[in-house]
Protein backbone atom coordinates (compact mmCIF):
# COMPACT_ATOMS: atom_id res chain seq x y z
CA UNK A 1 0.00 0.00 0.00
CA UNK A 2 2.75 2.49 0.78
CA UNK A 3 4.47 1.54 -2.63
CA UNK A 4 1.41 2.52 -4.64
CA UNK A 5 0.80 5.84 -2.53
CA UNK A 6 4.26 6.96 -3.24
CA UNK A 7 3.86 6.16 -6.93
CA UNK A 8 0.63 7.26 -7.80
CA UNK A 9 1.48 10.47 -9.49
CA UNK A 10 3.28 8.71 -11.95
CA UNK A 11 1.23 5.29 -11.89
CA UNK A 12 -1.37 7.25 -14.37
CA UNK A 13 1.35 7.63 -17.13
CA UNK A 14 0.49 4.19 -18.04
CA UNK A 15 -3.33 4.15 -16.65
CA UNK A 16 -4.77 7.37 -17.79
CA UNK A 17 -3.10 7.86 -21.24
CA UNK A 18 -5.96 10.42 -22.99
CA UNK A 19 -6.98 13.92 -22.32
CA UNK A 20 -10.79 12.18 -21.68
CA UNK A 21 -9.09 9.69 -18.65
CA UNK A 22 -8.70 13.10 -16.87
CA UNK A 23 -12.55 14.45 -17.53
CA UNK A 24 -14.33 12.04 -14.78
CA UNK A 25 -11.35 12.63 -11.96
CA UNK A 26 -13.30 15.69 -10.59
CA UNK A 27 -14.19 16.17 -7.03
CA UNK A 28 -17.69 14.93 -5.72
CA UNK A 29 -18.15 12.87 -8.27
CA UNK A 30 -16.94 9.40 -6.47
CA UNK A 31 -13.90 9.77 -8.42
CA UNK A 32 -10.28 9.56 -7.00
CA UNK A 33 -8.56 13.01 -6.64
CA UNK A 34 -6.61 12.69 -3.70
CA UNK A 35 -3.34 10.26 -3.00
CA UNK A 36 -4.31 8.43 -0.32
CA UNK A 37 -6.27 4.55 0.28
CA UNK A 38 -9.22 3.24 2.38
CA UNK A 39 -11.61 0.60 2.71
CA UNK A 40 -14.91 0.93 1.25
CA UNK A 41 -14.54 4.53 0.20
CA UNK A 42 -15.39 5.69 -3.34
CA UNK A 43 -13.63 8.92 -2.68
CA UNK A 44 -10.16 7.12 -2.41
CA UNK A 45 -7.83 6.60 -5.18
CA UNK A 46 -7.04 2.93 -3.79
CA UNK A 47 -9.35 0.73 -1.87
CA UNK A 48 -9.08 -2.33 0.05
CA UNK A 49 -12.91 -3.42 -0.11
CA UNK A 50 -13.09 -7.17 1.76
CA UNK A 51 -10.46 -9.22 3.46
CA UNK A 52 -9.17 -7.21 5.93
CA UNK A 53 -12.85 -5.92 7.00
CA UNK A 54 -13.63 -9.57 8.32
CA UNK A 55 -16.18 -10.85 5.44
CA UNK A 56 -16.22 -14.39 5.34
CA UNK A 57 -17.28 -16.44 2.46
CA UNK A 58 -19.62 -14.16 -0.12
CA UNK A 59 -18.72 -16.96 -2.98
CA UNK A 60 -21.68 -18.62 -1.06
CA UNK A 61 -23.99 -15.73 -0.97
CA UNK A 62 -24.32 -15.88 -5.11
CA UNK A 63 -23.42 -19.90 -5.06
CA UNK A 64 -25.58 -21.72 -2.54
CA UNK A 65 -24.58 -24.61 -3.15
CA UNK A 66 -20.73 -24.36 -2.23
CA UNK A 67 -20.05 -26.30 0.50
CA UNK A 68 -16.34 -25.58 0.64
CA UNK A 69 -14.89 -22.46 2.87
CA UNK A 70 -11.62 -20.20 2.05
CA UNK A 71 -9.09 -21.07 4.60
CA UNK A 72 -7.17 -18.08 4.25
CA UNK A 73 -9.20 -14.26 4.63
CA UNK A 74 -5.72 -12.63 3.12
CA UNK A 75 -5.84 -15.26 -0.01
CA UNK A 76 -8.71 -13.28 -1.55
CA UNK A 77 -7.75 -9.55 -0.45
CA UNK A 78 -7.79 -7.39 -3.33
CA UNK A 79 -6.58 -3.51 -3.96
CA UNK A 80 -8.25 -1.13 -6.50
CA UNK A 81 -6.36 1.15 -8.15
CA UNK A 82 -9.39 3.57 -9.23
CA UNK A 83 -7.81 5.87 -11.58
CA UNK A 84 -7.23 3.62 -14.06
CA UNK A 85 -9.50 3.29 -16.94
CA UNK A 86 -9.54 1.70 -20.88
CA UNK A 87 -6.99 4.05 -22.08
CA UNK A 88 -4.29 2.06 -19.96
CA UNK A 89 -1.32 0.23 -21.01
CA UNK A 90 -1.98 -2.81 -19.21
CA UNK A 91 1.26 -4.40 -19.74
CA UNK A 92 3.11 -1.03 -18.40
CA UNK A 93 0.51 -0.52 -15.75
CA UNK A 94 0.95 -3.96 -13.67
CA UNK A 95 5.04 -3.66 -14.59
CA UNK A 96 4.95 -0.29 -12.69
CA UNK A 97 2.36 -1.93 -9.76
CA UNK A 98 5.47 -4.40 -9.16
CA UNK A 99 7.93 -1.70 -9.49
CA UNK A 100 6.01 0.31 -6.60
CA UNK A 101 5.57 -3.05 -4.26
CA UNK A 102 9.15 -3.83 -4.69
CA UNK A 103 10.07 -0.51 -3.55
CA UNK A 104 7.66 -0.59 -0.40
CA UNK A 105 8.99 -4.37 -0.01
CA UNK A 106 13.00 -2.82 0.01
CA UNK A 107 12.35 0.36 2.21
CA UNK A 108 10.17 -1.05 4.80
CA UNK A 109 9.98 1.74 7.05
CA UNK A 110 9.12 4.89 4.77
CA UNK A 111 6.57 2.40 2.88
CA UNK A 112 4.87 2.21 6.49
CA UNK A 113 4.84 5.70 6.71
CA UNK A 114 3.15 6.60 3.69
CA UNK A 115 0.44 3.93 4.80
CA UNK A 116 0.22 5.13 7.48
CA UNK A 117 -0.14 9.37 6.40
CA UNK A 118 -2.40 8.35 3.59
CA UNK A 119 -4.88 6.38 5.21
CA UNK A 120 -8.13 8.03 5.55
CA UNK A 121 -12.27 7.43 6.59
CA UNK A 122 -15.19 9.02 4.88
CA UNK A 123 -15.63 11.05 1.82
CA UNK A 124 -12.47 13.43 1.81
CA UNK A 125 -14.26 16.46 0.14
CA UNK A 126 -16.09 16.35 2.99
CA UNK A 127 -13.13 17.31 5.41
CA UNK A 128 -10.62 19.96 5.09
CA UNK A 129 -7.99 19.00 7.15
CA UNK A 130 -7.91 15.30 5.79
CA UNK A 131 -8.06 17.43 2.60
CA UNK A 132 -4.88 19.54 3.01
CA UNK A 133 -2.56 16.89 3.81
CA UNK A 134 -2.93 14.96 0.78
CA UNK A 135 -1.24 15.31 -2.30
CA UNK A 136 -3.21 15.99 -5.86
CA UNK A 137 -3.12 13.44 -8.02
CA UNK A 138 -2.62 15.25 -11.82
CA UNK A 139 -5.28 16.66 -13.66
CA UNK A 140 -3.89 15.79 -17.34
CA UNK A 141 -1.59 13.76 -19.40
CA UNK A 142 1.11 16.82 -19.68
CA UNK A 143 1.12 16.70 -15.35
CA UNK A 144 1.22 13.21 -15.28
CA UNK A 145 4.43 13.40 -17.80
CA UNK A 146 6.11 15.64 -15.87
CA UNK A 147 5.55 13.18 -13.05
CA UNK A 148 6.98 10.35 -14.60
CA UNK A 149 10.12 11.99 -15.66
CA UNK A 150 10.12 13.46 -12.18
CA UNK A 151 10.53 10.05 -10.34
CA UNK A 152 11.95 7.99 -13.39
CA UNK A 153 14.69 6.46 -11.52
CA UNK A 154 12.29 5.19 -8.99
CA UNK A 155 11.28 3.10 -12.05
CA UNK A 156 14.49 2.56 -13.54
CA UNK A 157 16.25 1.78 -10.84
CA UNK A 158 15.35 -1.51 -10.32
CA UNK A 159 16.07 -1.92 -14.34
CA UNK A 160 12.17 -3.21 -14.93
CA UNK A 161 11.46 -0.04 -17.24
CA UNK A 162 14.38 1.22 -19.79
CA UNK A 163 14.84 4.47 -20.21
CA UNK A 164 13.63 4.59 -23.65
CA UNK A 165 10.38 3.38 -22.01
CA UNK A 166 9.68 6.47 -19.99
CA UNK A 167 10.84 8.72 -22.69
CA UNK A 168 8.20 7.36 -24.81
CA UNK A 169 5.27 7.30 -22.46
CA UNK A 170 6.13 10.75 -21.67
CA UNK A 171 6.24 11.93 -25.28
CA UNK A 172 2.86 10.48 -26.12
CA UNK A 173 1.24 11.67 -23.00
CA UNK A 174 2.24 15.45 -23.70
CA UNK A 175 1.16 15.48 -27.68
CA UNK A 176 -2.29 15.12 -25.58
CA UNK A 177 -1.98 18.85 -24.89
CA UNK A 178 -4.44 19.49 -22.00
CA UNK A 179 -2.58 20.96 -19.27
CA UNK A 180 -5.56 23.05 -17.48
CA UNK A 181 -8.19 21.50 -19.51
CA UNK A 182 -10.12 20.55 -16.23
CA UNK A 183 -10.02 23.68 -14.92
CA UNK A 184 -10.75 25.31 -18.10
CA UNK A 185 -13.87 23.65 -18.35
CA UNK A 186 -15.32 23.72 -15.13
CA UNK A 187 -15.37 27.56 -15.59
CA UNK A 188 -17.31 27.01 -19.01
CA UNK A 189 -21.40 27.76 -18.96
CA UNK A 190 -22.89 23.63 -18.77
CA UNK A 191 -23.61 23.22 -22.50
CA UNK A 192 -20.33 24.60 -23.86
CA UNK A 193 -18.15 22.41 -21.19
CA UNK A 194 -20.67 19.42 -22.19
CA UNK A 195 -20.04 20.13 -25.44
CA UNK A 196 -16.19 20.21 -25.52
CA UNK A 197 -15.75 17.17 -23.30
CA UNK A 198 -18.35 15.23 -26.10
CA UNK A 199 -15.26 16.65 -28.64
CA UNK A 200 -12.63 14.84 -26.58
CA UNK A 201 -13.99 11.90 -26.11
CA UNK A 202 -15.16 11.56 -29.60
CA UNK A 203 -11.18 12.22 -30.45
CA UNK A 204 -10.26 9.85 -28.27
CA UNK A 205 -12.34 7.12 -29.57
CA UNK A 206 -10.82 8.00 -33.15
CA UNK A 207 -7.39 6.55 -32.04
CA UNK A 208 -8.64 3.51 -31.02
Amino acid sequence: MGGLCKYAPSLPAFGNMTAASFLRLVPHQEAPTMVCWSYSNRSALIRVPLGWRGIDNLASVVNPQQKEKFVSKNSRQTVEMRNADGSANTHLLLAGFTTAALWAFNNKKEALKYTEDCFVVGNIHDDEEVASRLIDIALSCEETADNLIRDRKLYEKEGIFPASIINRTAEVLRKEKDRGLNRRIAKMPEDEAAKIARDIMHNTFSKY
